[in-house]
């Protein structure tokens, strides 16, 4: 079901209509926190018994000296964010094996999800991009060995800010912080979203785009529901949904404030077969051909959805235009750096 749902992207060009977004499986199992820590700079964790993920902020110095602290990344901006990059890396037609995210491809992408193109929302975006760009991630499994296996991985590696942005970022001006001109994904990030993958409806998304909450589990199902056999059905109890999408609450606490979240995935993802029980939430067999009328996109009235353009970096005599020569120098830089 999973590779079905991944070729449905590979034949965009056959049918525009087709509308998939991807996801490495990592970030379905433990999320980010769905609001702003209550100390900016601390570390977050969070575990199920066999998985646990560790953000960690920064500190940075900067050219002039100054000292920027970053926060770790949180809420549905940093994880539409994270699903953007996923999504860039799975473009039809791009390059393959090419870890430059140009970020002029990004306004589609949050019109699409919701999110407007000015005013605070954009600013409070490029917040979490920075703060994305500097984290670091630690992921620990257990295996079935009682082996931990662990993994330090960061989502970027380099790119380029536009001057004082930075600055502007550390004094709290977000208002005054641009898009980085690209960022480059590391190689682990790179090579987990393209080989591993979870597609998810872009357009979906778009209904739950302010509920962090709601699009990890629009992710979740994603990830789980295609696993199932026919007539199979999965329980999913409540402690453990408590460790997947909770914060250390009691169970009925847990309930209360998961059942928006629930109702606002099941309004946008009509097509996930799914109930809520006193024992927790049972996921049900779902037919893959009904799962796919999710990933047909749906014009609004009025309103074209548009090709993306897969950007020529060459001429016609295998030379690389001009403006390629300028990226492929601020690569080379970072590189000997």
């Amino acid at each position: 079901m999973l590779d079905e749902l991944r070729e449905m992207s590979q034949r965009e060009e056959a049918d525009s209509r087709i509308d998939v977004s991807f996801l490495h499986r990592s970030y379905c199992i433990a999320g980010l926190p769905t609001r702003e820590p209550k100390v900016p700079t601390a570390v977050y964790a969070k575990s199920d018994g066999r998985f646990a993920l560790t953000v960690h902020p920064t500190t940075i110095s900067l050219p002039s000296g100054n000292l920027c602290d970053v926060g770790v990344p949180w809420g549905a901006k940093a994880r539409l964010l994270i699903l953007w990059a996923s999504s860039e890396i799975n473009e039809h037609g791009r390059t393959p094996g090419d870890p430059w995210l140009e970020i002029g491809a990004i306004n589609e992408f949050l019109d699409k999800v919701g999110i407007p193109k000015g005013g605070k929302s954009v600013a409070a975006t490029k917040e979490q991009l920075i703060r994305l760009a500097f984290s670091s991630f630690t992921m620990i499994l257990k295996d079935e060995d009682d082996k931990s296996l662990f993994t330090n991985n960061r989502l970027f590696t380099a790119g380029a800010f536009h001057d004082e942005d930075l600055e502007h970022y550390r004094e709290g001006n977000h208002n005054s912080v641009r898009w980085p001109l690209a960022l480059k994904l590391s190689p682990e990030a790179l090579r987990q979203f393209t080989s591993n993958a979870i597609p998810i409806p872009a357009e979906r998304l778009g209904m739950v785009s302010n509920n962090p909450t709601a699009i990890d589990l629009l992710v979740y199902l994603c990830y789980r529901l295609p696993m199932l056999g026919p007539n199979s059905t999965e329980l999913v109890n409540w402690r453990a949904l408590n460790t997947q999408f909770g914060s250390q609450q009691t169970i009925a606490k847990f309930r209360e404030a998961f059942a928006p979240a629930i109702r606002a995935v099941r309004a946008a993802y009509p097509e996930a077969s799914f109930d809520t029980t006193p024992e927790g939430l049972v996921l049900r067999y779902s037919d893959p051909a009904v799962l796919r009328r999710a990933y047909i996109a749906v014009s609004k009235p009025g309103k074209e959805r548009k090709r993306r353009k897969v950007r020529n970096r060459y001429d016609s005599t295998g030379t690389a235009k001009p403006s390629e020569q300028i990226e492929q120098k601020k690569e080379q830089i970072v590189m000997d750096i």
